[in-house]
């Protein structure tokens, strides 16, 4: 056959280096497709698999060995079947030190000495994109090839990209494998197939194998240098299993909430993203993070006026007893739990993981006087928010001069007061209305105004909420298309760039964290040695501004990170060589200074240190659900 050129190119780079990987080469290649079959990543696929002991395997499709060390490594005997005595060569020469390895191509298979059947057989489709269910040759012929050499107790196994996984498993179903166990190792897309034209035991993937495997992708030095790369398929937030912890605490705040309020005959409805995700997905939306119910505003008020009957870690907290939300709403929180985030970076306010709960308004049914009242209403918010938050420069929609004007403004009147004059503002209307709105949102618009028909919150009916029940308006499509437009069953794919609601820890109270995060926040009062720990990716943004404030006497690189020698004239030590050193942890302020703070802090962790802090370039990367963001973020900065 004629080998393509694109298929030459990368030949020819695996013929120039030895060795069965080549991730120093893609430190200057940034091509998707040539990193999937020469680093070491793709590997990953496999290596979690229970293949049986003594076992052997036959591997089709793969043109440039991408998986075969991965089998050969699991299996006594390995043959590959190419397509052509280039590609043979290829995967010769790259995997030259196997002895358990035959490579065979195709020209020469009639003369090849080959197993009448094969324990496994790998068909690797990741690199072939192409095909669907009305034009499957290539894969059918893959398939025929693969059913002369497999019996009925043999496993056969499929690597492809997830957005053919509906024409794929129909592929399989139609050429006699029946029983399919789809699974992602790598939570990025890519899809591990197993099969077997008879039933079978199916291996199950723990989501820590699948973390562990992400990860390993999201660190990788070509990831940092240019983008996450997406396997097609759904693809979920690299943060999964925390987030999945978030949702424990969020659900029991929200059984405490639904407790409290019907013991004092109190209406709750669920809203926004929580009355999508009861509709659509039967519970919360797969890869979110927050839960938003409403009241009414009389019953919202009431709730309030409740707030010190919430004892122990649960806090029901108002603008009256904490310094926050001038928006106008509330939260319930755990106290014992961590949800920072980075506006309230000088604000002493309780952080930890919160559901929001949002009073329902009577609006005005005339627009005049409606566009009046949210002036007014902003206008109130923008004198509190002024209060709380008067150390930053400007503020969201506000121009520095404007900002300043009403930082002097809320100077002049009681906190209390505006709480008292925004709650009586929103909920005043002076006539008979059919809408309720929320106006809590202060979002850099006007019309960031949320408005229902009350007729649509008149009647309601019980369902099951994660295992909670809640009272759902009869109207609630109608609620969801004000909301969401006539699409609102639609689910969003992946999103590299989503943030969070705070940064997130379920097992440490937020006033710890409130600590760490503020370790550099006043230089002139440090009078002890700083250490920074991390993988060197920020250093130089750190020291662009530290390094005349305060004394930095290590700059220490942890392992598995690129070397490096200096940054801005200090030397950059390896974990090890400080180490070495045995200075006493009491003698200096250690503080996490990398791209991947969450892994850094891990890693001291697990190395004894209980009093550290973090700094963060740009703390609005804190909130990012994907680590490969901010990579993203910091190879632009």
């Amino acid at each position: 056959m004629r080998v393509p050129q694109e298929d030459i190119a990368l030949i020819n780079i695996i013929k120039s280096y030895t060795g069965e990987y080549y991730d120093e080469y893609l430190r200057y290649d940034s091509r998707e497709r040539n990193f999937w079959n020469l680093s070491c990543i793709q590997k990953n696929s496999l290596e979690w698999y229970s293949f049986e002991a003594d076992s052997s395997i036959l591997v089709l499709g793969d043109k440039f060995g991408t998986i075969v060390g991965a089998t050969c490594d699991k299996s006594r005997h390995v043959d590959v079947i190419v397509e052509a005595e280039q590609y043979r060569e290829a995967v010769r020469h790259r995997y030259s030190s196997r002895n358990n390895l035959n490579v065979i191509a195709m020209d020469n298979l009639a003369e090849a000495v080959l197993s009448d059947s094969y324990e496994y057989v790998v068909v690797y489709l990741q690199d072939c994109w192409d095909f669907d269910w009305n034009n499957s040759y290539k894969v059918d012929g893959l398939l025929e090839m693969a059913k002369e050499y497999i019996s009925q107790d043999s496993r056969l196994i499929v690597l492809a990209r997830g957005d053919k996984a509906y024409d794929l498993e129909r592929i399989l179903h139609a050429n006699g494998f029946k029983y399919q166990n789809n699974i992602d190792p790598m939570g990025n897309g890519f899809l591990f197939i197993e099969s077997s034209p008879k039933p079978f035991e199916k291996q199950e993937i723990s989501a820590d194998v699948v973390e562990m495997n992400r990860n390993m992708l999201v660190e990788h030095e070509w990831v940092k240098n240019n983008w996450m790369p997406q396997g097609g398929g759904e693809v979920v937030d690299q943060d999964y299993n925390l987030i999945e912890e978030v949702k424990k605490v969020e659900v029991d705040l929200l059984s405490h909430l639904l407790d409290f309020c019907e013991a004092h005959s109190l209406q709750v409805y669920p809203i926004y993203g929580t009355l999508l995700g009861l509709m659509r997905d039967g519970g919360l939306i797969p890869g979110d993070d927050d839960i938003d119910v409403a009241l009414p505003r009389a019953d919202f008020d009431k709730l309030v006026a409740l707030r010190d009957e919430f004892t122990g870690d649960y806090f029901l907290q108002t603008p009256y007893n904490d310094n926050c939300f001038y928006g106008g709403y509330l939260k319930l929180r755990n106290k014992a739990t961590t949800a920072i985030n980075p506006q309230n970076e000088f604000v002493d306010v309780c952080e930890g993981i919160g559901i929001d709960i949002f009073p329902l308004d009577d609006a005005s049914s005339d627009s005049r006087v409606e566009k009046r009242k949210v002036r007014a209403i902003r206008f109130l918010q923008r004198l509190l928010f002024a209060k709380a938050y008067g150390y930053f420069r400007q503020f969201r929609d506000m121009p520095m001069l404007k900002w300043k004007g009403y930082k002097y403004l809320g100077k002049l009147f009681d906190r209390n007061k505006i709480i008292e004059k925004l709650y009586s503002k929103m909920s005043k209307v002076g006539e008979e209305t059919d809408k309720y709105a929320i106006y809590c949102h202060y979002n850099w618009t006007l019309d960031n105004v949320r408005y229902y028909d009350k007729k649509d919150f008149k009647m309601t009916f019980p369902l099951l909420y994660e295992g909670q029940t809640i009272d759902v308006p009869t109207g609630w499509e109608a609620i969801l298309k004000a909301q969401y437009g006539e699409g609102w069953w639609m689910r969003p794919g992946f999103a590299e760039w989503k943030r969070r609601h705070g940064f997130y820890d379920v097992n440490t109270p937020y006033r710890v964290y409130k600590k760490r995060f503020s370790g550099l926040h006043y230089p002139s009062t440090i009078t002890e040695p700083i250490v920074f720990f991390g993988d060197g990716s920020v250093f130089k943004d750190c020291l662009d501004y530290y390094k005349s404030r305060v004394n930095i006497a290590n700059l220490v690189q942890l392992p598995g990170n690129e070397p490096m020698k200096s940054v801005m004239g200090i030397d950059v030590e390896s974990w090890e060589e400080f180490v070495g050193k045995n200075i006493p942890k009491d003698t200096y302020r250690a503080v996490i200074c990398s791209g991947n703070s969450r892994e850094a802090e891990r890693f001291l962790k697990n190395n004894g240190f209980t009093d550290y802090y973090i700094f963060w370039y740009d703390r609005e990367w804190m909130l990012y659900a994907n680590q490969s963001a901010i990579w993203s973020a910091i190879k632009r900065s």
